[in-house]
């Protein structure tokens, strides 16, 4: 789903205008960019938690250069999906899928 069809499918089931839930979702995303840089953990009930790691450096090999490379300490976006999400995900019929 992309960011149009979301804010279509959000103005539909809410019964807003498409500009008024564009501006909503706008500033949501400002709202999570901001608080995940700043290392600030969003738990959404019934959804998940989205939070930032920061992953040690660590020695790589590159085949093509057949050398070690040293790949430097980074700060990585994680999401934990909630038991809820899990189970109903779980138990989802291929059929759905289509």
């Amino acid at each position: 789903m992309t960011k149009v069809e979301l804010i279509r499918h959000l103005a539909l089931q809410l019964e807003r205008p498409q500009t008024e839930i564009r501006k909503l979702y706008d500033s949501t995303v400002d709202v999570f960019r901001d608080k995940l840089y700043n290392g600030v953990v969003i738990s959404i009930p019934k959804f998940g938690v989205f939070s930032t790691a920061l992953k040690a450096q660590h020695i790589s090999y590159n085949p093509g250069l057949k050398k070690k490379i040293l790949i430097p300490t980074k700060n990585q976006l994680t999401f934990k999906p909630s038991s809820l999400l899990k189970e109903k995900l779980k138990f989802r019929r291929i059929e759905d899928v289509k």
